[in-house]
């Protein structure tokens, strides 16, 4: 008999075997949208040119250029320090830190509907407190494209 898979709930931080530990003790790292756009701006400077360019490669950078809120590797950098240090404080999963970062929701109301594993885990102040830190860092990225 086979033992019982479990099934997969982002929700309940359940997540498929692709993201298990493997036999060295790694485990994949999700990463957000904007650390994405950062390792793919370091990548264009080592291209020859953009004949070098696949066409998955160039969906990608179409994609992120459309939802990356954070437009230089100073912001992404800034955000990313900044929920290190709340997954340390507040115990959030890395998950959800990536998710915040990429969905920026409006308020923690919104937070908790779109990511429910914050239900019961963050206090709504303590939630709302860091969506704006992490709207203040986007609100510099746009003060310093004008």
């Amino acid at each position: 008999m086979q033992p019982a898979t479990q099934q997969e709930d982002a929700s309940r931080l359940i997540f498929g075997p692709e993201f298990d530990v493997d036999k060295h003790g790694n485990a994949p790292v999700p990463i957000s949208i904007a650390e994405a756009a950062h390792i793919l701006r370091s990548r264009q400077s080592e291209r020859s040119s953009s004949d070098d360019v696949t066409p998955i490669v160039k969906k990608t950078e179409q994609y992120i250029d459309r939802f990356d809120r954070f437009r230089s590797d100073n912001l992404v950098q800034a955000a990313m320090n900044a929920m290190e240090k709340h997954i340390g404080e507040h115990k959030l999963h890395v998950f959800e830190a990536v998710q915040l970062i990429n969905l920026l929701p409006d308020d923690a109301e919104e937070a908790k509907t779109i990511i429910p594993s914050l239900n019961d885990k963050v206090d709504d102040d303590v939630l709302n407190s860091i969506l704006k830190e992490l709207k203040e860092l986007t609100n510099a990225g746009e003060n310093d494209s004008d």
